[in-house]
């Protein structure tokens, strides 16, 4: 990991781009891919959809995320499996060298809900 003058931690990789998101955001490797058969909700009801929860890997945090105190002595880092909101964020793909795309989503850190932890930590 590299520190850069805002204090501000990204992580070096030399096969590919780095996703360094801005403020308070986080980018999450989702451990499926949605459905092709995906339905679109309205804004009308997606109040009731919130309650749908995914998991994912973070890859990449902005440097304001998890402010100090929110998530006590222990916030959310690289490499942590997350559980976060189905319907928060951008969802986007990067292209890899042998063709293939790669799913992450671009969420506020206000979505990620908890850490999940093997039940030995």
């Amino acid at each position: 990991m590299k520190n850069r003058k805002d204090g501000f931690k990204e992580e070096l990789s030399k096969e590919k781009d780095i996703i360094c998101p801005a403020k308070y955001y986080v980018v999450i490797k989702p451990d499926s891919e949605p459905d092709s058969k995906t339905i679109i909700v309205p804004d009308s009801v997606q109040h009731r959809t919130k309650l749908n929860r995914d998991k994912g890997t973070i890859i990449s945090i902005g440097p304001t995320a998890f402010p100090l105190g929110v998530w006590g002595d222990s916030p959310p880092t690289i490499g942590n499996r997350v559980l976060f909101s189905s319907y928060a964020g951008s969802v986007f793909y990067e292209r890899e060298e042998n063709g293939s795309k790669t799913l992450y989503r671009l969420l506020s850190d206000e979505d990620i809900h908890a850490v999940i932890k093997s039940k030995g930590e």
